[in-house]
């Protein structure tokens, strides 16, 4: 019998939850359906096992993400290759390569390759981007593909078929805010943010917080694009705030962060998780990243002292 999606064995489930976002589609157990084939994937080791197909979306070329999505996808591939080199999972190999596809960080462009692999995947291990997979949730819903995003919108807190990971962009600047508060005696905060549910999500979480600890509190909204940060650039030079919490993209996060360095502010960067690149540390914005810039994100560091 063959059904869309439901679970295959246990110990694909928890790796699952920890990485790709994996489980069959619909009913009870099945050996074969959607993205499950007992045919072996290609270049495996374990001719024996059967196949799972995951899909991958992702900002691979073009858009602002790139410098991000393309390490992510391929530590993805890296540990499905580790999966498959110890013999799989349940008497199956994941293939993560078949099916990656390119969304350039456009929701339309993202809908469309979704649309071309759907059939053929069992989930998506990765689908980058916030507005990007608003504009599939839809379907995810309809067609009961769980999908391990590459964002961290507080709005999956809502979505059965997401997988979630680490903490929201709103609890992320909330936790950004308390620390410039009781670390950086910070007075003032300004969120310099994307628009969408990636900028807007941290901003509304920095107001809060901001709100909630009696700092005053101002936001100004920037499109992507290096040559579009004038606004945003002009906002912190001038209003000189003492914190800001910088939700961009890499690239653009060097032009805002450099320019206002150059142009003579001395407040901290707070960068939601996505802004930061080490990459940056070799741009010509270094020095002001070293001087400035400091990081959050939804995980603690792996040497961090946790339970």
């Amino acid at each position: 019998m063959t059904l869309r999606r439901a679970p295959l064995v246990a110990v694909l489930a928890v790796v699952s939850l920890l990485a790709a976002g994996c489980g069959l589609r619909g009913g009870e157990e099945a050996t074969t359906g959607v993205g499950v084939t007992d045919k072996a994937c290609k270049n495996t080791p374990n001719k024996d096992n059967g196949c799972i197909y995951l899909g991958i979306i992702s900002d691979l070329t073009s858009g602002p993400f790139a410098a991000l999505a393309v390490p992510i996808t391929d530590a993805q591939k890296a540990f499905w290759k580790r999966v498959n080199d110890d013999g799989g999972i349940g008497g199956y190999d994941i293939d993560v390569t078949t099916y990656v596809r390119d969304n350039k960080y456009n929701p339309e462009t993202h809908k469309q390759v979704f649309d071309e692999i759907e059939g053929k995947v069992l989930g998506l291990a990765q689908t980058l981007g916030s507005p990007t997979t608003a504009a599939i949730i839809k379907d995810l819903r309809a067609k009961k593909v769980v999908s391990a995003p590459a964002s961290w919108t507080s709005a999956w807190a809502f979505e059965d078929v997401i997988v979630e990971s680490g903490t929201n962009y709103c609890f992320e600047s909330m936790n950004s805010v308390d620390y410039a508060a009781d670390d950086l005696s910070a007075k003032s905060v300004l969120a310099v943010h994307y628009a969408g549910d990636y900028g807007d999500d941290a901003a509304a979480g920095a107001k809060l917080a901001a709100e909630a600890r009696g700092l005053t509190f101002e936001a100004v909204e920037t499109p992507p694009g290096q040559d579009n940060q004038a606004a945003a650039i002009k906002a912190v030079v001038s209003k000189k705030p003492d914190v800001v919490i910088l939700t961009a993209g890499p690239t653009d996060a060097a032009v805002v962060i450099g320019q206002a360095a150059a142009s003579g502010y001395k407040g901290t960067f707070i960068g939601t998780s996505p802004t930061w690149n080490p990459a940056l540390l070799e741009s010509a914005a270094a020095d002001a990243f070293k001087a400035l810039y400091k990081q959050s994100g939804p995980w603690a560091p792996f040497d961090a002292d946790t339970p």
